[in-house]
């Protein structure tokens, strides 16, 4: 019933060019992501991904995975009322299970995110990428090469979280490329 009223919302605002729909009004502050989602749009994305967190901590895998179908539904709805963003992107990627998925979504939300200049969407997507190439594709030169694109993004802004996150991935490459080479002990 939810997704048949978000429908009929969509639809009393669309516009007449048939475009994407900003559902916020630019003045009045109610914007959750930095690429410009509304609170209320975005909170229900942060409600599912709670929900699919308790799941997942309960080990009940049938709802996590009934939530997390409901959420990649939520997301294909966001898309089209907002269109393509980095914030839709890297979190349908956060919820794939396809490895080769998720590293298109994520590189696609990178780009945009970097098309316009979206400093919150390139540290994000630019750290995820870094891990996603440490844990599971286990290429260490294109986590550098990530994790180079993270280090731009945070730029001279940084603090101590993203810091931390940054040195812990440093040290993941670095155990990585020692892996690597030959003859090493670990």
């Amino acid at each position: 019933m939810f997704f048949l009223d978000f429908w009929i919302e969509l639809l009393i605002q669309s516009s007449p060019n048939g475009g994407p729909v900003m559902a916020y009004n630019e003045n009045s502050g109610n914007i959750m992501t930095s690429d410009g989602i509304s609170t209320e749009d975005w909170e229900v994305v942060q409600d599912y991904a709670s929900k699919i967190a308790n799941a997942a901590c309960a080990d009940d895998e049938r709802t996590s995975d009934f939530v997390t179908e409901k959420l990649l539904r939520y997301l294909e709805c966001l898309e089209a009322k907002y269109g393509k963003l980095p914030a839709i992107l890297a979190t349908r990627a956060d919820y794939t299970s396809d490895l080769s998925q998720r590293l298109q979504l994520l590189q696609e939300a990178y780009a945009l995110a970097r098309q316009s200049n979206d400093k919150e969407n390139l540290t994000l997507t630019a750290s995820s990428l870094a891990q996603l190439f440490v844990d599971e594709v286990g290429d260490a030169t294109s986590a550098e090469k990530w994790l180079a694109s993270l280090a731009d993004a945070l730029g001279d802004k940084w603090d101590d979280l993203e810091h931390q996150e940054f040195q812990t991935l440093s040290g993941q490459v670095e155990r990585l490329k020692q892996k690597r080479k030959p003859g090493s002990s670990v």
